[in-house]
């Protein structure tokens, strides 16, 4: 598809323009050529950070994953431990006495571990914040089930993994997709429009109105994400949109589309 959006591009720039002599159309057809060309590294440059970004988010979510994966198997072992252990304590009381003592150090161990999720589920909680409200509804489920104290929880360690397991997943999904959907916003003028909104992952989105009139850039914020009036951007974030919702023939729609960072994140 990015093949053919450049061939046609070029093409098109090759194709088209007044009738002038062969010196003018030469001089012409090389600015042309240097322009489109410019214009193909500056996007395959912001391809390249996206994907970046991309691969530092797999990345830290599979250290996550991979620590979550072996606390999970650490706790198993050692409750499973304990509970042998229980259940071999004789009457003898030099033997319950070291049997317990090492049973105690099992239950600290499991308490360590049960501390570092809690440092995660905190985590979380603060990317939360940076969130677009599509993805927030889709992770809010997990959200409300992560203890706010997790020195009083009623939850298993295994639950508490679960739910931190699935929002990173959820994270992940959105992250790697773009996602299209209709929002009501307000207008530089006041009033509320149906609008339709491209996010692109978690770094920036974009929204226009149904006659293409009005447009917008939005970018990660603390508590919601910030959105600016944009109504130059108006035909090309409409056409990118008609693109990608029809999936017809490809073409080439510039965007200003800059790489943003969630705090906390590097």
């Amino acid at each position: 598809m990015k093949k053919t959006i450049v061939a046609g591009l070029t093409g098109l720039l090759l194709a088209t323009g007044p009738v002038s002599t062969p010196a003018q159309a030469d001089a012409d057809t090389q600015d042309r050529i240097q322009s489109t060309r410019a214009t193909i590294e500056q996007w395959v440059d912001v391809r390249q950070r996206i994907a970046r970004t991309r691969s530092d988010w797999r990345q830290e979510k599979q250290m996550i994953e991979n620590r979550i994966r072996l606390f999970s198997e650490e706790i198993e072992a050692l409750q499973s431990s304990i509970e042998d252990l229980e259940e071999r304590v004789t009457g003898a009381e030099r033997e319950r006495a070291r049997l317990q003592q090492e049973a105690d150090e099992l239950r600290r161990a499991s308490l360590r571990v049960d501390n570092i999720i809690g440092d995660y589920e905190q985590r979380l909680r603060g990317k939360a914040e940076y969130f677009p409200r599509p993805l927030r509804d889709r992770v809010a489920q997990f959200l409300e089930r992560m203890p706010e104290d997790p020195d009083a929880t009623g939850l298993s360690v295994s639950e508490r993994m679960a739910f931190v397991v699935g929002l990173l997943n959820e994270v992940d999904t959105f992250n790697n997709q773009i996602t299209m959907m209709s929002e009501r916003r307000e207008l530089p003028d006041g009033r509320l429009a149906e609008v339709t909104t491209m996010y692109f992952g978690l770094a920036q989105a974009f929204y226009v109105d149904g006659q293409g009139q009005y447009a917008g850039v939005g970018t990660p914020a603390r508590g919601g994400w910030e959105w600016e009036s944009r109504d130059e951007i108006a035909p090309a974030v409409r056409n990118a949109a008609r693109f990608y919702r029809d999936r017809g023939e490809a073409a080439y729609v510039q965007l200003p589309l800059k790489i943003h960072s969630i705090p906390g994140s590097e």
